[in-house]
């Protein structure tokens, strides 16, 4: 076929597969993969697409044994597929079993066959290929299932069968059967292997481009069935480019040998068995089907381009669809042709241009449906960001740090390991021209990274102020340091989950019932209890009250009562003669606490006092004294009450609000006391880490999920900077009396933005905050 540009491949693919039954995608790379499945989402061919686009052997396990279920698909891949050797399809199936409700399968025999199916016996089940046993409970993750599954037996008999969600441990819905497909290491792949080929049913297989080396071998398998199709021009550069890479066929070649290489597309349809491209043809003849398809004209943000583009195709008879992102640059792009040119607007009116939300990379033109698409990428210019739509299985990682990497710092690499920025640079490679980043290493060492692979880059962060060594390139020393990295990650994760476990086991401090005093505190609350606030402080008093240590994570947005239930559970200790220590993560927030603290317990015999950089060092001195000899109750501070001279008298309660706040040395000290005393976490954003042990049942979890009575909801809204509009925002909040929060992100720069404020507002009373430090 005549080339392909823009979406009209993506849209003769997903045409195509109305006809065929498979359809193969050979893509260069993995992006290139990305923004093609993105496309056929939008075009809604997604449900016929299987990506493999990642070569790890339980990835590509998963996805042949969903290849070998399927009858219709597009299959989209790399030209790395084609160096996997995998087993018969026949292997596969013999392989994969049906377990339903009336399964013969005992207890113990799914376990054996989970074994002998080389499936990896763990504590929790996480991703495919593993599985675990808890009672007569058998979880695992088929490489055939979606999600994992959880059978529950009752003797021998399979009592019931449940998806669940690998994160939280939950179960998500019923099942009436799952299937159980083998592991590709339990099968003999080396006496019975074959290629991907063997799972595809006369497939057409489609070629946009080509990296010779990915492959290795002897020859150069392009195509292994009858149906090609690809531009001849362009697999010709390709082998023009690439044979000096493969001396070997050229030697085939030379010799005449069924190694021949062609591309001439008639071949294709006439010869069945031909996979390869004799490259002489290739030159001679230019035997392709014209599908009319042109590359969309260029506008570069030039609007008379773009009218004068719109004029000549409009007249011509052509239907214009311009495709945006989302609907807010929809209308945005409406606005600007509309206020650009009258004619536009007309266009418009008139149904021969129309602006559709379609996350599109780059249009075309189809002569023959006399069609113009053009995208917003190619009007304004920028740079296509492609969309991955919502799934666990599809999560890209994300560069989240570049925004806020300056010259000068230092930054660690994913493969080359810690190095210095030091700005963006301009190289040539062969005739083209790119730019990258530059990262300088020890001995005058230097990596350029290519900015489409930021995501490999990190700003270097730790907690002390210390300049890094810098990593030595060719050595093996990152490599090293990346094993240790992770074995002690392991290592502290073993040893957190032992912590929580000897909690369990421990017996701590039975706290009494409810007293009057702890009634009356109860209700002097000026406000009403929301059903959450009273369903928590329930948990939270039944837990002390138990014999073992409490550890709950109390989860619940800004004002929605935690303090208030926090307040009541270090009253229950205060009352039985034990301290309490409230750890915050600021000496504002100690601040605040402190007050809170102090005003609630006001008409009761109860010490509270703070500790933070507020207090003078001799008002310290003297509160560390008071709190070691039991005359201070309650203790509110910042991470100063973690110091070596901190020494409580009797120690009942630790609430700490906000954890994944403190550092690493702050945390390691909270292990050591929160083992045998009661520890009540309060949170409006969990971080996983904290959140996940709540919910694998490690720490207990109370979420407190109802507003207070009468509270308005909170509106956020994401818009582009104005100054009008902002003072519209800021007018309405004073005029009813509030007070506004501007938040800045840059120190240098607040004051200009408090006189651009002043500006247009000049009857402002500003005061600018900022956490910098001297120099």
């Amino acid at each position: 076929v005549s080339p392909l540009h823009g979406a009209s491949k993506s849209i003769f693919i997903s045409e195509k597969i109305k006809k065929e039954k498979n359809i193969v995608v050979f893509l260069p790379d993995e992006k290139s993969v990305d923004e093609f499945y993105v496309e056929l989402n939008v075009l809604g061919a997604e449900k016929n697409v299987v990506v493999i686009n990642d070569f790890k052997p339980e990835f590509v396990q998963e996805k042949i044994t969903d290849l070998s279920t399927r009858t219709n698909f597009i299959l989209l891949s790399t030209y790395k597929i084609l160096n996997c050797a995998l087993p018969e399809k026949t292997s596969v199936a013999e392989t994969t079993t049906v377990i339903d409700l009336n399964a013969q399968l005992g207890y113990e025999e799914l376990i054996e066959y989970l074994n002998l199916l080389n499936y990896t016996k763990d504590k929790f089940v996480e991703i495919a290929g593993d599985y675990s046993v808890r009672g007569s409970i058998v979880d695992f993750w088929s490489y055939s299932e979606k999600n994992p599954v959880r059978i529950e037996f009752n003797g021998d008999m399979i009592e019931s069968i449940r998806y669940f969600d690998p994160e939280s441990q939950r179960s998500i819905d019923k099942a009436e059967k799952v299937t159980l497909a083998a592991s590709l290491s339990s099968i003999d792949v080396k006496s019975n292997n074959t290629d991907i080929f063997s799972y595809l049913n006369n497939p057409v297989i489609f070629v946009s481009s080509f990296e010779m080396n990915n492959l290795d071998g002897e020859k150069i398998n392009l195509f292994a069935d009858k149906n090609a199709i690809a531009p001849p021009e362009e697999i010709k550069e390709i082998v023009e480019d690439s044979l000096d890479e493969f001396p070997e066929v050229t030697d085939d070649v030379e010799a005449g040998s069924n190694s021949k290489i062609t591309a001439d597309t008639a071949e294709y349809y006439n010869k069945p068995n031909t996979r390869w491209v004799i490259e002489n043809e290739l030159a001679e003849n230019n035997n392709q089907l014209n599908l009319g398809f042109t590359e969309a004209p260029s506008i570069n943000s030039n609007y008379e381009i773009l009218f004068s583009t719109l004029k000549s195709y409009s007249s011509n008879n052509y239907k214009i669809i311009i495709a945006s992102e989302n609907e807010l640059q929809s209308q945005r792009l409406n606005d600007l042709l509309v206020e650009f040119k009258s004619e536009i607007a007309e266009l418009i009116d008139s149904g021969v241009v129309s602006i559709e939300t379609l996350a599109i990379k780059n249009g075309f033109v189809d002569k023959n449906e006399k069609l113009l698409l053009l995208t917003d990428y190619q009007v304004f210019n920028k740079p296509y960001r492609s969309k991955l739509p919502s799934s666990k299985k599809y999560k890209k990682a994300k560069s989240k740090h570049f925004a806020s990497i300056n010259k000068g710092d230092y930054v660690v690499h994913e493969d080359y390991g810690i190095g210095q920025y030091v700005g963006l640079e301009t190289i040539k490679i062969g005739d083209a021209t790119q730019e990258s980043m530059k990262l300088l290493y020890c001995e005058g060492g230097v990596v350029y990274v290519n900015l489409n692979y930021l995501t490999l880059v990190k700003k270097y962060s730790s907690g002390e102020s210390v300049k890094p060594s810098l990593s030595t390139l060719g050595t093996a020393d990152w490599a090293n340091t990346k094993t240790k990295t992770k074995k002690k990650i392991k290592e502290a994760a073993r040893e957190l989950i032992q912590i929580y476990a000897k909690r369990k086991a421990t017996k701590g401090f039975s706290f009494s019932s409810d007293t009057v005093w702890q009634k009356e505190l109860e209700a002097s609350f000026l406000y009403e209890d929301t059903p959450d606030q009273e369903k928590v402080t329930i948990e939270i008093k039944e837990d002390m009250e138990a014999e073992n240590p409490m550890d709950r994570l109390v989860c619940g947005d800004v004002g929605f009562g935690k303090t208030e239930v926090a307040v009541r559970a270090a009253f229950k200790s205060v009352q039985d003669g034990k301290q309490v220590a409230v750890l915050v993560p600021t000496t504002i927030l100690a601040e605040q606490h402190y007050n809170t603290f102090k005003d609630r317990f006001s008409q009761f015999p109860v010490r509270v006092e703070a500790l933070s950089r507020f207090q003078t060092k001799k008002q310290q001195t003297e509160i560390v004294k008071k709190l070691e000899g039991g005359q201070v109750d309650i203790i509110v501070g910042t991470h100063r009450i973690l110091s070596k001279d901190i020494k409580f008298n009797d120690l009942g309660l630790l609430v700490i609000d906000e954890e994944h706040r403190f550092g690493v040395m702050a945390k390691e000290k909270l292990r050591s006391i929160k083992l045998n005393v009661d520890t009540l976490t309060l949170t409006a954003t969990p971080i996983p880490r904290t959140l996940n042990l709540s919910l694998l049942g490690a720490r207990d979890l109370s979420i407190i999920a109802t507003p207070p009575p009468n509270r308005q909801p909170i509106y956020t809204r994401v818009a582009v900077f104005d100054i009008l509009k902002m003072k519209e925002w800021i007018l309405r909040e004073l005029n009813r009396g509030g007070q506004v929060y501007v938040v800045h992100d840059r120190v240098h720069s607040i004051e200009r933005l408090c006189s651009y404020l002043l500006k247009y507002m000049p009857d402002l009373k500003i005061a600018i905050a900022h956490g910098q430090m001297k120099p």
